[in-house]
């Protein structure tokens, strides 16, 4: 829900901007041959549903990076989270650690693909025919409103495309289940599916950037990723290539992952760290159930600080000895918002040699 108000947002941040547009959708960031142009406040357009066509549940939290040139229009608002309480910070964008730099870069990346991939229509190759290119970036929540900030921020410069349209779609099923209410994975997978549809009939992207650990792991079963017809990058090989990086510059450090339950349950990183010949006694997972909820309510509030704080000490009690460096890797993109809190609770427990990614 969104309440409009007549009070001009002032000096209004990227942060302010994305968020202001999760429920009520408009035009916010652009750029045009690498320059990016002001950032706007939302300005309102009903319930989003531009065509007249129902979306499901999926086009009501939406926000769109337009990369039309010219002036643009400053509107003012009030945001409320449809979990409830305060939106995170605009400070907190830039405390989300390195995965999402890491998500950011593979955009990058791709635009450097080889133009003889076999899918029926690279990102690489629309950055060289198109003159405007969309990016769809999709979370089952708002943590994924960083990754759209690190690329609004990081792709003016690249001069890898000339125009960009950066959407954030929220894949939440509903304000008050997540996927990892499901308890069956088909159900995950059909509803994310769904979403994803959704995403390709209003948007037509050229590249997704599934920006959710949690989603990640069984995008691989959706129709969308069978079809193969839009390139698309998850977050999970970000995440542990981070991780990798971190345990061989170390060798005696470990590792705790932190992440949703279905995340953990899944042991996608882990498998990939294994694979990767990082031993099995090095990496400890530790599930947050509801963690994700908390910090939508209040990034750095008690309530939010008590569970960092329980989780951190289940995941010390697995390590067993207290002594040597500790990675710490934050694999849901919600987490990063409330990262100071996390390093206070290592260091509560006399962990002086940590680092959060």
């Amino acid at each position: 829900k969104t309440q409009r108000s007549s009070a001009p947002i002032a000096q209004a941040g990227l942060l302010a901007t994305l968020t202001a547009a999760v429920a009520d959708q408009g035009e916010i960031f652009g750029f045009v041959q690498g320059k990016p142009d002001a950032p706007t406040a939302a300005r309102g357009r009903g319930d989003g549903n531009r065509d007249g066509k129902s979306d499901g549940r999926y086009g009501r939290n939406v926000s769109q990076a337009s990369g039309r040139r010219g002036p643009v229009a400053r509107g003012g608002g009030e945001v409320q989270n449809p979990r409830g309480g305060d939106l995170p910070r605009e400070g907190d964008m830039t405390q989300t650690g390195g995965v999402l730099a890491a998500l950011a870069l593979a955009v990058l990346a791709a635009a450097g693909c080889s133009a003889g991939s076999r899918r029926p229509a690279t990102f690489a190759q629309a950055a060289r025919e198109k003159a405007d290119v969309t990016i769809v970036v999709t979370d089952s929540g708002l943590g994924g409103l960083s990754v759209v900030a690190d690329l609004a921020s990081r792709l003016p410069a690249s001069g890898i495309v000339r125009s960009a349209r950066i959407v954030f779609v929220n894949a939440l099923l509903d304000a008050a289940i997540g996927y990892n209410d499901l308890r069956d994975e088909a159900d995950k997978v059909r509803v994310f599916d769904a979403a994803l549809e959704a995403m390709e009939r209003r948007y037509a992207p050229d590249l997704v950037l599934v920006a959710c650990n949690t989603l990640s792991v069984f995008y691989e079963r959706t129709l969308h990723a069978k079809r193969g017809t839009t390139e698309t990058v998850s977050i999970v090989p970000m995440g542990v290539d981070l991780v990798e990086k971190a345990l061989r510059e170390r060798p005696e450090a470990r590792a705790v992952l932190f992440a949703t339950k279905g995340t953990i349950d899944s042991g996608a990183h882990r498998r990939l760290l294994e694979q990767r010949g990082i031993a099995a006694d090095r990496v400890v997972g530790q599930a947050c159930p509801r963690l994700t909820g908390a910090i939508e309510r209040g990034a750095h509030d008690a309530a939010t600080a008590s569970r960092i704080e329980g989780f951190v000490k289940e995941a010390v009690g697995r390590l067993g000895e207290r002594s040597g460096p500790v990675v710490a890797s934050l694999n849901c993109t919600h987490f990063g918002y409330a990262r100071p809190l996390w390093e206070r609770s290592f260091e509560a427990l006399g962990f002086g040699d940590v680092t959060v990614l």
